[in-house]
């Protein structure tokens, strides 16, 4: 696996440098990065992508959730608020955080949640990018953004006048059904 990204998002000064010197004792994390507010968070994070995002809640100007708001799917897979309020931690996890570290925590807690987001990490096949879950389609004179979903095989019909290999299944991808076409039955081809 290449050296991980992480971004360090903190108002307070000794609060970044304390995530930044826990981070560098896991020799996995290559880059670590620091900004003071908000802004400051969305102009890193569309410049060098992190894969890990450290992020604390009440900042002035742009506070954590704005940040989450405003880079919307770009966001990184693995997001660990960090802050000393505990009640934003539902608002947090709905918001899409993997783990939420209340101040003041202990190295054991860091180290939890950094494999936590590790272990998320490993799964993503985009090494911590988000897949596009939007795709522009020019059809005619219209621009449409279907949603992106996963495509599934189902059995193609057999071409007339072959014959059926014995073991082998014909498959052919098609994309799910949404619900237009649910309502107003499958698509049809004019001849």
């Amino acid at each position: 696996m290449a050296p991980l990204r992480a971004l360090v998002v903190d108002d307070e000064a000794m609060a970044r440098r304390n995530l930044t010197v826990l981070l560098r004792r896991h020799p996995d994390i290559g880059v670590i990065v620091e900004c003071e507010s908000g802004q400051a968070a969305i102009d890193e994070m569309r410049r060098t992508k992190p894969d890990i995002l450290f992020l604390d809640v009440q900042m002035p100007e742009c506070d954590g959730f704005d940040v989450l708001e405003l880079m919307g799917p770009d966001m990184p897979a693995a997001v660990i608020f960090v802050t000393a309020y505990d009640e934003y931690a539902l608002r947090a996890f709905d918001a899409g955080a993997l783990d939420y570290l209340l101040k003041p925590f202990d190295d054991a807690r860091f180290d939890r949640a950094l494999q936590r987001a590790k272990s998320r990490l490993a799964l993503e096949p985009t090494h911590g990018r988000r897949p596009i879950t939007r795709l522009a389609v020019k059809s005619g004179e219209l621009l449409r953004l279907p949603a992106c979903r996963q495509r599934y095989a189902y059995p193609a019909p057999e071409p007339s006048g072959s014959r059926k290999r014995a073991g082998r299944k014909n498959l052919r991808s098609h994309p799910p059904l949404d619900h237009r076409e649910l309502r107003q039955g499958p698509r049809t081809r004019a001849a």
